[in-house]
């Protein structure tokens, strides 16, 4: 897991039990390559739970 591996950086105990998630961004943020790639990873590793619900 990234956490683990030291690739990410847990800033809160909150979490989900059931799954999902929300991507909130400034307006514009996704003119920044950081946010884009964040963004694309957080979607890659997130498909297979998206795909079962049906949600994309």
């Amino acid at each position: 897991m990234d956490v683990e591996a030291g690739r990410l950086i847990r800033i809160s105990d909150v979490g989900f039990d059931d799954g999902g998630f929300h991507l909130i961004r400034s307006e514009g943020a996704l003119r920044r390559k950081s946010v884009r790639i964040f963004r694309a990873w957080l979607l890659e590793r997130t498909a297979p739970w998206r795909s079962e619900s049906g949600v994309e």
